[in-house]
């Protein structure tokens, strides 16, 4: 019977140090290529956010990626597009504009494209290429390509 009180003791200690352990690892939940603000002529320019994804040996699962804007505010503009994307296929989204703004004025945007978890989603381990395009809507000219977002880590 003198055992039994030396073991719930352990249990407990254990479950205790398991709780108040400091997490020096915290699990990444999405990668965030975050673009500059740009502004768009409101009704005469479209904003694209293109992203495909790189082709990765063994490569057979697909990535998720999450194309939106937001505004100046920073809150989402619209409504995200959500793709699963596969090796060497590219998709895009654009922005025509935001209803509550005068024709002609000019609206600021920040696109963002968010992909998931090389360790939860190996098919995102190749990498994804992303670019944004303005484009006059009536002569379909490209005005401005950018390249090279600032890419960081959302973690829980």
């Amino acid at each position: 019977m003198r055992h039994r009180p030396a073991l719930r003791f352990l249990v407990i200690a254990g479950t205790l140090m398991a709780i108040a352990w400091p997490r020096t690892a915290e699990a990444v939940i999405a990668i965030i290529h975050d673009f500059p603000i740009v502004g768009v002529v409101n009704g005469t320019q479209t904003a694209r956010i293109n992203a495909v994804l790189l082709p990765y040996i063994e490569q057979h699962p697909p990535c998720p990626v999450t194309l939106s804007f937001r505004g100046g505010d920073g809150n989402v503009i619209g409504d995200p597009n959500d793709f699963e994307l596969r090796a060497g296929v590219a998709v895009h989204s654009d922005f025509i504009g935001d209803p509550n703004t005068r024709l002609l004025d000019r609206v600021n945007i920040r696109p963002q494209v968010t992909i998931g978890d090389p360790n939860q989603f190996p098919g995102c381990a190749g990498g994804v290429l992303t670019s944004v395009e303005i484009i006059d809507r009536l002569t379909r000219v490209t005005h401005l390509i950018m390249t090279n977002p600032v890419s960081h880590e959302v973690q829980r």
